[in-house]
């Protein structure tokens, strides 16, 4: 075949990943393995293919990437060929969902028709299960770049393949179990409030010590990298001094649990947004005699939206912000109150390390006061 343009390839395996792209030679020996007999990527080769997403999306002069499955000779010609037109999509389908454009991915399917190795022993068999990539600069236009016996057209496979994607996308309790996962954390804050005393119009600034939060909590997904299930319990420890806060009639710490149950959607594949619901107590401040104050918790119906945008996502590194609204009422204490925040983080394997900042707006019992609070958090999942 003649190409008129400057190809850099490099080949993606089951058993080996070959030539590095972009000059990457560490990715020799890399690999990307699919569940038997299925077209479901193991998470293991997930790392190889963030690797591809990140180079692609740092590389934009690279217009095209052909994507070719391939199977060993177990089975019918006709159960290898839909395989890997599976297998095939399956990495589309996930290059996409990353954010690659799916105007820069070609499909190609070739069954068990293009063996790397014999197929008479279970190592070459290993070989020949494979996916196979070649990233071209400037690419000739499709039907220009391809010979038409071993193509299976980008259309073909897409219509071949569309109704294993359809069942793909529905929710499913299985997925959930699958992907189960726990985590917890804590970490250090300081707390802060604003009320001013209406008998002689003295404003109270109140400044907690160093306190500190607590976090547990369950996330499931319905679908894979797309819709999570979650069941939070958090809670702050708040500790005020008298000593440094003359207007308080007692030194004390306060606690705050919450429970949370919601979901959360990727509505592209960097920006998730979340909602959520329970109860929780909430900080209030209340009126004593000789104006001074008493600080209380107060237990309310609680209501949560967060987001999160992903600036950065590899296998293995995440980083990105994080915003909140959160609606309180129907407490005993309370009539209604809002809250607002945002914050940064950072992740590392099953480590994330955050700060956030948030203020809100309450009015309890009458009394209207604003409070706020900084937060660092450590954060591991299991």
């Amino acid at each position: 075949m003649n190409y008129k343009k400057s190809i850099l390839s490099f080949c993606c395996t089951l058993l080996v990943f070959g030539v590095a792209y972009a000059q990457n030679s560490s990715l020799e020996g890399r690999r990307i393995l699919f569940e038997t007999g299925t077209a479901k990527i193991q998470a293991s080769s997930q790392k190889v293919l963030d690797e591809i997403v990140q180079y692609l999306w740092s590389h934009p002069e690279i217009s095209s990437i052909k994507v070719s499955g391939h199977t060993d000779a177990v089975g019918s010609n006709e159960v290898n060929q839909k395989l890997s037109e599976q297998r095939a999509f399956s990495v589309w389908q996930y290059l996409t969902r990353q954010g690659i454009e799916s105007e820069r991915i070609f499909l190609e399917a070739h069954g068990q028709n293009d063996p790397l190795a014999s197929n008479t022993d279970e190592r070459g068999r290993a070989k020949n299960r494979r996916v196979d990539f070649e990233i071209m600069v400037n690419p000739e236009p499709k039907e220009k770049i391809v010979e038409v016996e071993k193509v299976v057209e980008v259309e073909k496979v897409v219509e071949k393949v569309v109704f294993q994607e359809s069942e793909k996308e529905k929710a499913s309790w299985s997925t959930v179990k699958e992907t189960s996962q726990v985590y917890a954390g804590g970490g250090l804050l300081f707390h802060s409030a604003d009320r001013e005393i209406p008998s002689n119009g003295a404003k109270a600034n109140l400044l907690s010590d160093l306190s500190y939060s607590g976090e547990l909590g369950w996330r499931g997904a319905l679908i894979e990298n797309q819709w999570d299930l979650w069941l939070k319990a958090n809670v702050m420890v708040l500790d005020y001094d008298q000593e440094q806060v003359a207007e308080l009639t007692k030194s004390q710490w306060i606690v705050l649990p919450e429970v949370m149950m919601g979901s959360s959607y990727w509505f592209v594949p960097r920006w998730q947004m979340g909602l959520y619901a329970g109860p929780g107590s909430v900080f209030v401040i209340k009126d004593a005699q000789n104006d001074n104050l008493t600080l209380d918790s107060s237990l309310a119906l609680k209501t949560q939206v967060d987001t999160d945008l992903r600036l950065v996502q590899s296998s293995n590194w995440t980083a990105g912000l994080t915003g909140l609204f959160e609606f309180m009422a129907l407490g005993a204490d309370i009539n209604h109150g809002f809250r607002v925040g945002g914050g940064v983080y950072t992740g590392l394997g099953h480590v994330r390390l955050s700060m956030q900042y948030a203020w809100s707006s309450q009015d309890a019992g009458g009394v209207d006061f604003q409070d706020q609070y900084i937060k660092a958090n450590v954060q591991v999942r299991f």
